[in-house]
């Protein structure tokens, strides 16, 4: 059983660049069976996080990405929430 999954958020560049960061030592070295590949794609003043989740082991598989997507909206959310406290 494999599981992909790829998670596209759009913000400003600031805060795409913000998750990115964040999440980057995480990413680096997910685990046993689990691919992890993040970017940021930016283009006038916008951000977009792009994250790519693979996962072969079928026995943790779909805990495994819907922990990693959970973390990431959580940090989303967090990013966003104290960009709008700061403008």
């Amino acid at each position: 059983m494999e599981v992909s999954l790829r998670l596209s958020i759009e913000l400003n560049a600031r805060e795409a660049r913000s998750v990115y960061v964040s999440l980057k030592p995480d990413n680096e070295y997910p685990g046993r069976d689990l691919y992890i590949e993040d970017r940021v794609v930016e283009r006038d003043g916008k951000g977009v996080y792009i994250l790519e989740v693979k996962c072969q082991s079928k026995e943790t598989c779909l805990n495994t990405v819907k922990g990693t997507i959970d973390e990431v909206l959580a940090l989303v959310s967090v990013v966003v929430k104290i960009g709008d406290l700061v403008h």
